[in-house]
């Protein structure tokens, strides 16, 4: 007697064909997946979190689900995966016509970096929200100070987190874009500009990204954003955002939000809104660092098109 097929075997026949089936249905639903249309690329302490939540409560906007997702600076090992888990499902797509995150670190993340956004096809517009670099730096020392109990001033802040200087090199860095992705590409806004006329800036963003700037809620854009505050307990607070970076990303933290055990532990903490007070910088190192940014943003100026007349009346 020949050997007996069994009744639950597909036939060889089968079975490849439904190996075809299945791989061109995850081929399909791959290509449907969605990932950012745009980013935002920071920088650190110049209206990121404001950006976030204004495009956000767009209703033809799908933001990631958490802000500052580090994928093409930080955990680009995890694989596209872990990134596409922070975007709404692919049977969503219809609803919408702007997907995006914002990073604040991206502005400065270096050549490769940058190579990884451009390789990726859905990512076709940038935002880069440009503050003057002095006062960028200024606020990043005094977030440290408030917000991770930084005990020293501005000339430690500095030298023990040199990217913070760094980061105000606009010029540099937009060049570094501008090799993987086109000048139309970049949408670049200048901070000081921004609250002066909330709607023109909506209008500027909608425009950009495709969107009906009338279906932004007449509301948006207006709330104070990450105002400074200094949290009782300083050390257990810098604790608790770091453990809330290290979840990021996995089930518990999204579980945790639910029930609303993150905001609960915010108040429990005891944030205020008092202000602390900061050593001031010495003129001498104010000098210095203006007579490094006015070259960078004279290119900056030469890039982009932009005049940043504002800014050139405290450089060199």
């Amino acid at each position: 007697m020949g050997p007996r097929s069994c009744w639950w075997a597909a036939s060889p026949t089968a079975a490849a064909s439904d190996g075809r089936a299945r791989a061109k249905s995850n081929a399909t639903k791959h290509e449907r997946t969605m990932l950012p249309t745009f980013l935002g690329i920071g920088p650190p302490k110049a209206a990121s979190t404001w950006l976030y939540q204004l495009l956000a409560s767009h209703p033809d906007v799908a933001m990631s689900r958490e802000k500052e997702l580090c994928f093409f600076s930080r955990h680009y090992s995890r694989g596209l995966g872990w990134y596409e888990a922070f975007f709404p499902e692919d049977e969503e797509e219809r609803m919408y016509r702007a997907v995006g995150e914002v990073t604040p670190e991206y502005l400065y993340a270096g050549e490769e970096a940058v190579r990884r956004m451009g390789a990726m096809p859905s990512i076709q517009k940038l935002i880069l929200i440009a503050r003057h670099p002095i006062e960028r730096a200024v606020s990043a020392h005094a977030h440290r100070v408030r917000s991770d109990n930084f005990a020293g001033g501005f000339e430690d802040f500095i030298e023990e987190f040199p990217h913070e200087v760094a980061c105000g090199d606009y010029g540099r860095h937009v060049a570094t874009y501008l090799r993987h992705f086109k000048r139309d590409q970049l949408l670049v806004l200048v901070f000081e500009r921004l609250f002066k006329d909330v709607e023109a800036t909506k209008r500027t963003l909608a425009r950009f990204l495709g969107l009906d700037a009338q279906r932004f809620p007449p509301e948006a854009g207006y709330a104070v954003v990450n105002p400074g505050y200094v949290p009782r307990f300083q050390n257990v607070f810098a604790l608790a955002r770091s453990l809330l970076h290290w979840l990021k990303g996995g089930r518990v933290l999204p579980w945790l939000r639910r029930l609303g055990l993150v905001k609960g532990a915010g108040c429990l903490l005891g944030r205020q809104s008092k202000e602390k007070a900061l050593p001031s910088m010495r003129p001498a190192t104010r000098r210095r660092l203006a007579r490094r940014y006015a070259g960078e943003v004279k290119r900056l100026e030469a890039l982009t098109g932009l005049d940043l007349a504002e800014w050139k009346k405290t450089l060199p």
